[in-house]
C-alpha cells in the first residue's frame, strides 16, 4: 500500500490509537527520506505528548526507529544506531516481527552506509526482505543488499535486486524509493569510473549511460522539489565533468560545492578540496607554481569520515599534485598510500562477499514470484 504517502493518518480512521501513531511515524520515516525534515522531526515530540503517562511498548519501538532514521538523514552519520539496536532487542523480544524487521532493515543500510559489512550481512538476514511483513523493510533491505551486490563487482545480481527494489517501491507508490534505487546504482558505477580514472585504468561503465541517467535523476528532484540528493548529484556531476575531461565545469561544480559548504559532508568537502588543487596544479604553467596547490592539498587533506576507496582517490590526486610540484618523494609516498587504502577497501568486501552471497541466494529462493 502507498500508507507512507497518505496526509489523513493524523485526522484519524483507524480505531486503534497504538495503530493510528505506528502509521503516523511510517509517514515520519518517509517525509525523512524525502528531505522533508522539519515535518519529521515534529513526530516524536507529537507522538510522546500524546502517549504521556501511557506505556505502549510497540508505540516506543516505533519511535525508537523514527529516531535513529531522523538523525542519519538530519546528520548523514550513524551515531543513532543505537536506537535502531534498541528498537530491534525490544521487538524481537515481544514478538513485534514487523517492528523487528523495519528495524533490522535500517540497521543494515546504516552498517553499510559505515561499510561495517559483517553488521550489514547480520542485518539483511534479521529483515526478511522478500518476506518481510511491511513493504518498507522489503524495500530498504532490498537496496542495501542490491548495494553491496554492485559494491562488490557483481553488476548481473546486483542490477536484479536494484530492479526488485524499484518494483516494491513501484508498487506502493513511493517515488522516492524509485529514485533512490536508480541513484544509489548509478552513485556507485560511477564511483567504480572514478577510481579507474585517478589510478589511470579504463572506465568500466559507460560515461554516457551514467550521464543519461543522472540527467533523470536531476528531473525527479527538480519536479519533485525535493532536495534529498542534492550533495550526491553535485559530486557525481564533478566526477562525471572529470571523466570526460572537462576542467572549466568541474571548476564550477566545485565553486558551487564552497559556497554551501555549511549544507555539505566533510567527506565530500575533503574530497572537492584535493580534487580543486590537482586541477589547478595540473594547469600550472612550472612547478613553482604549482607548489602553493600541492600545500594547499596537504592542508585540506584529512583521512578522517572518508571510506577507503574515497581515501584511495584522494591520495591518488594528492600524488600527481606532488608530481605537477616537482615533489618526487611526496609524490612516491601518496601513490603507496594510495594503493594501500585500495587494498584496504578491496579486502574489506573479499572478507565478506561470501556472506553477502549466501543472502542473496536465500533471499531469491524466497522472493514472491521467484
Amino acid at each position: 500500500t502507498a500508507i507512507v504517502n497518505r496526509q489523513d493518518i493524523r485526522a484519524g480512521g483507524y480505531g486503534d490509537p497504538a495503530e493510528r501513531s505506528a502509521l503516523r511515524i511510517r509517514q515520519g520515516l518517509y517525509l525523512a527520506r524525502t528531505n522533508r525534515l522539519a515535518e519529521a522531526s515534529a513526530i516524536p515530540a507529537e507522538i510522546r505528548a500524546a502517549w504521556a503517562g501511557q506505556e505502549d511498548l510497540r508505540v516506543y519501538v516505533w519511535l525508537w526507529i523514527l529516531e535513529g532514521v531522523l538523525d542519519f538523514y538530519q546528520t548523514s552519520r550513524t551515531a543513532k544506531r543505537d536506537r535502531l539496536r534498541q528498537a530491534q532487542a525490544v521487538a524481537g523480544r515481544s514478538g513485534l516481527v514487523a517492528e523487528y524487521q523495519l528495524a533490522s532493515a535500517w540497521l543494515a543500510h546504516l552498517a553499510y552506509v559505515d561499510r561495517d559489512y559483517e553488521a550489514m550481512v547480520q542485518g539483511l538476514r534479521a529483515a526478511g526482505l522478500g518476506a518481510a511483513s511491511l513493504v518498507e523493510a522489503t524495500a530498504r533491505s532490498s537496496l542495501t543488499l542490491a548495494c553491496a551486490l554492485q559494491l562488490c563487482g557483481d553488476e548481473p545480481r546486483a542490477a536484479l535486486w536494484f530492479g526488485r527494489a524499484r518494483e516494491v517501491a513501484r508498487r506502493a507508490g513511493d517515488r522516492a524509493g524509485i529514485m533512490a534505487a536508480t541513484a544509489n546504482r548509478l552513485m556507485l558505477r560511477l564511483n567504480d569510473n572514478w577510481l579507474s580514472l585517478v589510478f589511470g585504468e579504463q572506465p568500466p561503465h559507460d560515461a554516457v549511460a551514467l550521464r543519461q541517467e543522472l540527467l533523470g535523476i536531476l528531473g525527479y528532484e527538480q519536479l519533485s522539489g525535493s532536495e534529498s540528493l542534492a550533495e550526491q548529484n553535485e559530486m557525481a556531476q564533478l566526477r562525471l565533468a572529470l571523466l570526460r575531461g572537462d576542467d572549466a565545469a568541474a571548476l564550477g561544480i566545485l565553486r558551487g560545492l564552497s559556497a554551501a559548504r555549511d549544507r555539505r559532508s566533510a567527506p565530500s568537502l575533503t574530497t572537492a578540496a584535493v580534487v580543486e588543487q590537482w586541477l589547478l596544479a595540473r594547469a600550472a604553467h612550472d612547478p613553482a607554481d604549482a607548489l602553493p596547490h600541492w600545500e594547499r592539498a596537504q592542508a585540506a587533506f584529512s583521512p578522517q569520515g572518508l571510506d577507503d576507496d574515497d581515501q584511495a582517490a584522494c591520495l591518488a590526486l594528492m600524488s600527481r599534485t606532488a608530481q605537477a610540484a616537482g615533489c618526487r618523494e611526496a609524490a612516491q609516498a601518496a601513490w603507496a598510500d594510495a594503493c594501500s587504502a585500495r587494498a584496504r577497501f578491496v579486502a574489506g568486501l573479499d572478507a565478506v562477499r561470501a556472506g553477502i552471497l549466501a543472502v542473496e541466494a536465500q533471499a531469491s529462493e524466497g522472493w514472491p514470484q521467484g
